[in-house]
């Protein structure tokens, strides 16, 4: 049952254990981020865009879930899908945001990642693989979690939390 569930998994682009695809991209300062200089930390990596309502529905609960469990090794990256760095600044600002927001303005980092749609997440741990994350909102096993969640929840939490 496993293997053929990594199967399908594959066929999405990434599989459990995959190196993560390396990145460099700008932050909104227009420093270089490098997802390598993120090695030794648990990453949730978010694909997500202001024009994108389920996204902006996540916003805040990405932020207290960055707030709760940064202390505890996990560092939220926002990666935004739109060119325009002026709207993800002022979304920033609006929403009250403090985690990490990167730029993917031409899309080759949500092309690498074979994103489908926003917002879609990836964990990634301390050894730069993708994770296998059992999602509690749905109750399925995958690396590629599609949709708004809500982050903040108990169970959300606890989940993370055990492979931190």
């Amino acid at each position: 049952m496993f293997a053929s569930s990594c199967k399908r998994l594959e066929a999405l682009g990434l599989a459990p254990g995959d190196n993560a695809p390396p990145f460099t991209v700008v932050d909104l300062e227009g420093k270089d981020f490098d997802l390598q200089s993120l090695k030794g930390k648990t990453v949730l990596l978010n694909f997500w865009a202001p024009w994108c309502a389920p996204c902006v529905q996540e916003m805040p609960e990405l932020e207290t879930l960055s707030k709760k469990l940064a202390p505890k090794g996990l560092v939220v990256v926002g990666v935004a899908v739109d060119e325009h760095v002026s709207s993800i600044i002022n979304f920033q600002k609006k929403a009250g945001l403090s985690f990490l927001l990167v730029v993917d303005g031409d899309r080759n980092v949500s092309n690498s990642y074979k994103v489908k749609g926003y917002p879609e997440s990836f964990f990634i741990d301390k050894d730069g693989k993708v994770v296998l994350f059992h999602d509690p909102e749905t109750g399925d096993a995958t690396v590629r979690i599609v949709g708004p969640r809500s982050w903040s929840s108990t169970e959300m939490i606890s989940t993370i939390e055990a492979f931190l």
